[in-house]
């Protein structure tokens, strides 16, 4: 398995012959408005850009998995450029039909062997071994005093 971290939540993870490109926030530099959690002043998003050698990066996804719907998670561009290649999307049961309303392709994430489908089942087989694990909802820090 490897991690190439491209940039805020936005990663591409190599898990065998997958290439699973998790949250992307494609766009450019500054142009989403800041978000407050902490202290301090809103800096318009993203804050970088991309790395040199992103396109490759991301030209080599083969799926994608998006951990929830925020923008700093799956933006605008992001969804353009899945919807373009028609890849996979993975992600949270209670995500998947907005995502579809998106235009993506999107598939539940289960917690189990994610093996390949069997029995001649149409759909993409899962990369083995990967278990997405959902958490509650909540804003903030987890643990931190609300």
């Amino acid at each position: 398995m490897k991690l190439h971290h491209l940039r805020n939540a936005t990663a591409l993870l190599q898990l065998g012959p997958h290439r699973l490109l998790i949250d992307p926030m494609l766009s450019d530099p500054g142009v989403m408005p800041g978000f407050k959690m902490f202290g301090g002043g809103r800096r318009p998003n993203p804050l970088v850009p991309l790395p040199p050698g992103a396109d490759a990066a991301l030209t080599s996804a083969t799926g994608a998995i998006i951990t929830h719907e925020h923008p700093d998670h799956l933006d605008g561009p992001g969804v353009a450029w899945l919807v373009s290649r028609g890849l996979t999307v993975w992600a949270a049961p209670t995500d998947v039909a907005a995502l579809r309303g998106r235009g993506l392709k999107a598939e539940p994430w289960t917690a189990d062997s994610l093996g390949p489908r069997r029995g001649g089942d149409p759909r993409p087989a899962r990369p083995r071994g990967l278990v997405l694990a959902h958490g509650p909802r909540r804003r903030g820090v987890p643990g931190a005093p609300r």
